[in-house]
């Protein structure tokens, strides 16, 4: 059982690994096409047409790999039945909370690197979010609380640390 189970981890992280590879292939190829069309330059159309459909495959393949994930991510029977978790609140809220956990090593110890926890979190709670780091950056230059939503999950368990019992 313990090596069936070594394997479901092994072959999950590296449907993960995968995935977050092409998904950066792809971010460096829409990069590319971006610079490619502002030069403007006649000899790139053809590099560019090339480039668009290179995204496009990549595209149909990150699909698979969502519905691979998905197979993995799965739970038991039992439980497979109840709604699965879809982040509601904003993307901003989700990065400040995904770096906050990150960067307090609450996963494997802290020896993992933000992206696979961003990855990892992002696919848990169905939400996908294209720049992360713009974000993160605008979080960062906030003058007065930079730590919104942190600062109101506190509040929020503080107050209901403060109920009464009978309530």
């Amino acid at each position: 059982m313990k090596l069936l189970q070594q394997l479901f981890v092994s072959t999950s992280n590296q449907i993960f690994l995968i995935y977050e590879i092409v998904f950066l292939v792809k971010q460096s190829l829409n990069w590319l096409c971006y610079k490619l069309q502002k030069t403007k330059k006649k000899k790139n159309d053809r590099l560019l047409l090339i480039i668009e459909e290179l995204v496009k495959l990549i595209d149909s393949q990150i699909e698979i790999l969502k519905i691979e994930i998905a197979q993995f991510t799965k739970e038991p029977k039992d439980i497979a039945s109840k709604k699965q978790l879809k982040w509601t609140s904003s993307p901003t809220e989700f990065i400040e909370l995904s770096k906050a956990l990150f960067l307090s090593k609450c996963f494997n110890n802290g020896t993992i690197n933000y992206k696979e926890v961003f990855t990892f979190l992002s696919t848990t709670f169905d939400i996908e979010i294209q720049h992360p780091h713009t974000a993160y950056t605008k979080m960062k230059e906030r003058k007065s609380d930079r730590t919104i939503f942190l600062s109101k999950l506190k509040e929020a368990i503080e107050k209901d640390m403060d109920k009464k019992d009978y309530e």
